[in-house]
């Protein structure tokens, strides 16, 4: 699964993500991503990036307009996510 959130930060959508799924991010940083932060719940992994990557590049072009995009490899919104407040936005699926 894909989100994305339109108006947020990368610290302000991962404390909403840790309330509502009730679990620990860890704060972590590649050349490929970026800063991201990610949580292992169960067998299921949750990693928030943000956009642009550290090239100046979207992460994913055809939602470049979302400033932070959340990846679950768990199915058809499993943890609840969508709609979740995080600021003046909230979670959108994007696929």
């Amino acid at each position: 699964m894909l989100y994305g959130v339109k108006n947020g930060s990368l610290e302000d959508v991962t404390a909403a993500l840790a309330a509502r799924l009730d679990c620990a991010f860890e704060s972590r940083e590649s050349d490929y991503l970026g800063e991201y932060s990610l949580a292992q719940i169960g067998d299921d992994e949750i990693k928030i990036v943000t956009q642009p990557d550290p090239d100046g590049e979207p992460h994913e072009d055809r939602f470049e307009d979302y400033e932070v995009l959340i990846y679950s490899d768990a199915g058809a919104d499993d943890f609840g996510l969508r709609d979740l407040p995080v600021g003046p936005s909230v979670v959108e699926i994007l696929e």
